[in-house]
């Protein structure tokens, strides 16, 4: 059984306690794990999926080679940082690979921490504001999107972003500045957009 949260006093060590115990295949450990992780491994798949159709069973896909994977953590970044990484993984390798509507996938029996049933609005509550912006990401190809998420989405640097997606730093500069360019614009015809005081970091 992992540690009570209430005896650790900073978050990355709750998460590295959880990680661990998980790893040992403690099964509350593991639902504490997925529910640690959902929301933000959602809004990373769902801003890199765009408009596909599957972005649910992609988080599902990320989420169940996440616990499989939790005994790779070593803590030498966050948590969510390592389950990030996963996430993008999985959802690029499945945007890449899979062209065509309409097909059926076929998911491996999740762990106990996945529920097979989430909804959609467990996955990310979007309010009007995220549900626009979501929307003119995904008209953004999937390197771009990619970026974008990473970057203003998830808040992470261009270093973390060139590791995290393996490529170079002046490739990932460039596809973030056409990327930021093309959003500009539709921000701008969007009235909600073009007025919301949260968009001023997309338009630097």
């Amino acid at each position: 059984m992992y540690q009570s949260t209430k005896q650790l006093s900073r978050p990355g060590e709750i998460g590295a306690q959880i990680a661990f115990a998980a790893a040992s295949g403690d099964p509350s450990a593991q639902r504490r794990l997925a529910d640690l992780l959902l929301d933000r491994v959602a809004l990373t798949v769902r801003y890199l999926a765009g408009g596909d159709s599957d972005a649910d069973d992609y988080v599902q896909m990320a989420m169940i080679e996440i616990l499989r994977s939790v005994g790779s953590f070593r803590g030498e970044s966050s948590l969510e940082t390592w389950a990030e990484k996963i996430a993008v993984r999985t959802t690029m390798r499945q945007l890449k690979h899979r062209r065509w509507r309409g097909q059926i996938v076929e998911l491996d029996p999740a762990p106990d921490g996945v529920s097979r049933a989430v909804g959609a609005d467990r996955l990310l509550a979007q309010s009007s504001l995220a549900a626009r912006l979501a929307a003119i990401v995904g008209t953004l190809t999937p390197e771009r999107r990619e970026v974008v998420t990473l970057r203003l989405v998830l808040g992470h640097s261009i270093e973390e972003i060139a590791e995290l997606t393996g490529a170079k730093i002046n490739t990932v500069r460039d596809r973030l500045a056409v990327a930021r360019r093309q959003l500009r614009s539709k921000i701008a015809r969007d009235p909600v957009l073009r007025e919301a005081k949260e968009m001023s970091s997309w338009d630097e």
